[in-house]
């Protein structure tokens, strides 16, 4: 038995070797990518990620590398980590799901904290763009998390990207008010301080209902201006119709009697 530590020693002592070594280098290239990422333009919520991902490349090559010194034969290992690799990520195959697609997110940045967006149907303010959750701040103070792998499978609508937004709108008028009286009363209805006077107005005559004549209406407000534009346009109109003798219909029928 002595005789056969003593035959086993040169190989564990090489082992402890081949382990100081890529220790050692594995923290070196460790550091390194810490000093690298740091001048990067990365995310810094992507730092950590990376540097994990590579501290366990390394954990990984330092096994492959020690292990044939102890006389393990590399393929079994192999074959084993792979098996293990399988098992593993099979049952946390929803949280991998939602964690590259926050990396994913991270990188492509399709939005930042403080936008407002549309995923999913679900609406409201950024909050936080986490590894696993996007959280947002809906405007009835609720706090919603939406998984990164339904954000990334979904259409996401960021109306804070630009300076400038464009609100429509439909109104019906009566059939015997004047095409000119009605858009006379609607120009006079979005004259507000919100609507930009050096973007072109759009006030049209749209389409003929079954009761009602349809006008089209495109304005362009300043996105922080939007929905006070919007709430005041629609307060606007009704009196401006009144005002111009113009009739806001709805549906209805009419019935002629022949004698």
């Amino acid at each position: 038995m002595f005789a056969s530590l003593l035959a086993f020693l040169p190989s564990l002592l090489k082992a402890l070797v081949l382990l100081v070594v890529c220790l050692l280098v594995s923290k070196i290239l460790l550091s390194a990518s810490g000093k690298v990422l740091d001048k990067s333009k990365l995310d810094k919520s992507l730092h950590a990620i990376i540097l994990s991902t590579l501290k366990v490349l390394l954990i990984f090559l330092t096994i492959l590398i020690v292990a044939p010194s102890l006389g393990i034969q590399t393929a079994s290992l192999l074959a084993v980590l792979s098996i293990a690799g399988v098992a593993v990520s099979l049952s946390i195959q929803g949280i991998l799901g939602n964690f590259f697609s926050g990396v994913t997110l991270l990188m492509s940045k399709p939005f930042k904290i403080g936008d407002f967006v549309t995923i999913g149907g679900q609406t409201g303010t950024i909050v936080e763009t986490g590894i696993t959750h996007t959280k947002l701040h809906t405007l009835d103070n609720q706090v919603i998390l939406v998984p990164n792998s339904s954000v990334t499978s979904n259409v996401i609508v960021n109306v804070s990207t630009e300076d400038l937004r464009r609100l429509d709108f439909e109104f019906s008028a009566d059939y015997s008010a004047p095409t000119e009286t009605v858009q006379a009363a609607l120009a006079e209805a979005v004259d507000i301080p919100q609507v930009l006077k050096d973007q072109p107005v759009f006030i049209r005559l749209s389409g003929y209902g079954e009761s009602s004549i349809q006008y089209t209406v495109r304005v362009w407000v300043r996105n922080s201006d939007y929905w006070d534009a919007h709430f005041a346009i629609l307060e606007r109109v009704r009196d401006s119709f009144q005002a111009h003798g113009v009739a806001m219909t709805y549906p209805h029928l009419n019935v002629h009697t022949v004698q």
